[in-house]
């Protein structure tokens, strides 16, 4: 009886190693049950803060009044920057982002700015920041630290970059510059 059992493991185990199927696909060469429904599902990318999945969706106030949702600007590329007004490195990339707001706004490109002011020392503080460098593309305040967390933000700044259907096209940990943001513009990550 132990041989048996052993004989029907080799050619079970055999049979499933070189069969030359891949995982989930089924006897016809197609994908099995499980994969097809995934792939239905997923049509629309997987979401996370990844590159190649599709940004999480949030919904925050503004700066200058009422509540702006990242999902509202699919069909635009999108800069999508996590900062604090204390932050060194986050002061010294906004006038690049400003500048190629002022050059890109209407074109298809969007800033949005995630201002971390559950870390502020108040809302007072963002105000006066972007207001002494006329800052005018959107500030929002995540004053509960949800897009933060969403996002798994742990240094800032960090951006994402998103193409128009909302999908993470590229990731940068640390102050922007002209150049980055210019390949964005022009297309590229």
């Amino acid at each position: 009886m132990l041989i048996f059992i052993s004989l029907f493991l080799v050619v079970f185990l055999f049979h499933g190693f070189f069969s030359g199927k891949e995982p989930g696909q089924d006897r016809e060469g197609g994908q099995g049950e499980e994969s097809v429904r995934t792939a239905a599902v997923g049509e629309a990318a997987e979401e996370g803060p990844e590159v190649g999945k599709r940004a999480p969706d949030f919904q925050l106030p503004a700066l200058s009044g009422g509540r702006i949702r990242l999902s509202d600007y699919r069909g635009k590329r999108v800069v999508l920057n996590f900062w604090a007004s204390w932050c060194g490195p986050c002061r010294e990339e906004m006038p690049e982002m400003a500048e190629f707001y002022g050059k890109r706004r209407g074109g298809g490109v969007e800033i949005l700015a995630v201002n971390m002011t559950f870390s502020e020392r108040n809302r007072l503080a963002v105000e006066e920041f972007a207001r002494e460098g006329g800052f005018t593309f959107p500030i929002l305040l995540d004053e509960k630290e949800a897009a933060a967390d969403l996002y798994r933000i742990i240094t800032i700044p960090t951006t994402y970059f998103l193409n128009e259907e909302g999908i993470i096209t590229g990731i940068r940990i640390g102050p922007l510059d002209k150049k980055i943001l210019e390949d964005f513009g022009e297309g590229g990550k």
